[in-house]
């Protein structure tokens, strides 16, 4: 948290190593709680920008979801499309763009095929895969995309929601990164406009 002293982080940051050696030595790598804990390992890694070493232990609980078989069958899916998100925002991080996109896709189609096509989770990969089309350099597959989530926001959402509008604001950015820079200005002060009213003139998004 923001406020939290100096030990308060460092035990924060520990938590993962202590979890894992525990699930380890209670479970083995044979088991649920034990991807869980180094899902948990890798996110740390990850925030703390050692994206090297997140993608080693992404890419291994990945190994690990088809030889574990403690892993309930309907649960499966879920682990993998979750591991494989992770593992593309890791790989986005340090420019391995090629390799985000291909897993972003799978996982959007996995997501829409398992959760449907208005879940949140799926319109999130919409999202991701759009900033990796970005910035790859597929500006207008990036903008069709990002078009895409806004109308799907808006329409299961309500236009005012948060996600909505961050939607809008993230179309608003593609255009501007593809140099279509009355469209990105208009798209910005609808955004501003419509903070304003919902969250008010002081929230940091508004800011």
């Amino acid at each position: 948290s923001p406020n939290a002293s100096k030990d308060e982080l460092e035990k924060e940051k520990a938590e993962p190593f202590y979890d894992l050696a525990k699930s380890l030595k209670t479970f083995g790598f044979d088991h649920d709680k034990t991807l869980v804990a180094l899902n948990n390992l890798a996110t740390l890694y990850f925030t703390e920008r050692q994206e090297e070493k997140s993608i080693a232990i992404y890419e291994q609980a990945l190994v690990l979801i088809y030889t574990t078989h403690c892993i309930e069958k309907d649960k499966r899916p879920l682990y993998k499309m979750s591991f494989r998100n992770n593992l593309a925002n890791a790989y986005q991080a340090i420019g391995r763009f090629k390799e985000a996109i291909d897993l972003y896709e799978r996982v959007l189609a996995d997501r829409k095929r398992v959760l449907g096509t208005d879940h949140p989770k799926t319109l999130n990969s919409y999202d991701g895969l759009a900033n990796a089309y970005n910035w790859y350099g597929w500006k207008e597959e990036a903008i069709d995309l990002y078009n895409k989530v806004r109308l799907d926001r808006e329409r299961v959402l309500g236009p005012d929601h948060p996600d909505s509008l961050n939607s809008k604001h993230n179309l608003a950015n593609a255009y501007r990164s593809a140099e279509r820079i009355t469209e990105a200005i208009d798209l910005y002060e609808e955004v501003l406009a419509a903070r304003e009213r919902v969250l008010g003139p002081d929230h940091p998004d508004t800011l």
